[in-house]
């Protein structure tokens, strides 16, 4: 069980944020990540957001993802 350490990262940085659009937690995860790299960055964030939705650790409504209750 678990998930990659990446995966949980992003679910850290929800937990810690709170209701967070892909474009906000790929900023967190990736604080000096030249902004020409931010779409590839987005893109490995919704992969771990969809891994931890299939899991049922998280939800969205709309552009914004939070923890499953």
């Amino acid at each position: 069980s678990g998930g990659s350490t990446l995966t949980m990262q992003v679910a850290r940085l929800l937990e810690e944020s709170g209701p967070s659009t892909i474009g906000e937690l790929a900023t967190a995860a990736y604080p000096a990540l030249d902004a020409r790299l931010l779409p590839a960055a987005r893109g490995s964030v919704w992969a771990h957001l969809v891994d931890l939705q299939e899991r049922g650790l998280v939800q969205h409504h709309d552009e914004q993802w939070n923890i499953a209750p």
